[in-house]
């Protein structure tokens, strides 16, 4: 059985790792196969992409036994440089991704999670930077994905304490998006995704592109971003759609 599978529900794509040895650690087994599926979904018509593990871990992060096997520095570095090609491809994906979590996100599990543009926790969710733990830093992004989203206090204090933060006060600090009771955490993200993907999807991956980019630029280039896409999407299909259903007082069809 495929330590990562991909399966298509209309417009929504679910990509599910299931490694359960090893509580679906990033080890070189699942960074294939869901550089493999999240390609498959990328070249799929879904417009929203669920990510998520089993109930007992969404990722538990690097797996520390690949990394013992490591002969030396360089060899390390190219270890975390190929680990992070999956957080790119997520981060990077023109696509809304979702994280799903329950149970363990800790290290690179918590670098997946929080490239993904929407995270929803079950009620019994972990998170943690837990790197220090063992004596490594940050890697695989979380330095930048993290501090984005708790700001840089929180983050150095995930950091440098490995603490465990459960869902309650990773909703209070912003690490996620909504907490749902883990009986209906799939449903509620199911839900939620079905309302993205029947929206307009290049204005979406056009507001996601914006989105990210202000986070780096000035009141300014935002200003201008915002200026040039919006003249796009004023003379595109759907916002004619969009217009066109808003007097005819019905729903848009995208």
């Amino acid at each position: 059985m495929s330590a990562v599978t991909f399966q298509q529900e209309g417009k929504i794509g679910i990509i599910n790792i299931n490694h359960p040895a090893t509580l679906n650690s990033l080890c070189q087994e699942v960074r294939s196969g869901f550089v493999e599926m999240f390609r498959f979904a990328e070249a799929s018509d879904v417009r929203a992409v669920i990510i998520k593990g089993n109930q007992r871990s969404f990722s538990s992060g690097g797996n520390l036994h690949e990394i013992g096997d490591l002969k030396d520095p360089v060899a390390g570095a190219e270890y975390i440089n190929e680990a992070s090609q999956v957080i790119r491809m997520v981060h990077d994906s023109p696509k809304v991704t979702i994280a799903m979590v329950e149970g363990y996100a800790f290290g690179a599990g918590l670098s997946l999670a929080t490239a993904c543009d929407l995270i929803y926790a079950g009620d019994k969710a972990k998170f943690a930077s837990s790197f220090v733990n063992v004596g490594l830093v940050p890697d695989c992004g979380v330095s930048f994905l993290l501090t984005r989203l708790v700001g840089l206090q929180k983050a150095k204090e995930m950091a440098f304490t490995g603490k465990v933060v459960d869902a309650a006060e990773a909703l209070q600090m912003g690490l996620v998006s909504q907490v749902f009771a883990s009986h209906r955490l799939f449903d509620e993200t199911r839900s939620i995704a079905r309302k993205i993907s029947m929206g307009p999807p290049k204005t979406i991956g056009m507001t996601k592109a914006i989105l990210e980019s202000a986070l780096k630029m000035g009141l300014d280039a935002t200003l201008t971003m915002e200026s040039n896409a919006q003249g796009v999407c004023m003379f595109g299909d759907e916002h004619t759609e969009g217009r066109t259903a808003f007097f005819e007082k019905r729903s848009p069809i995208y």
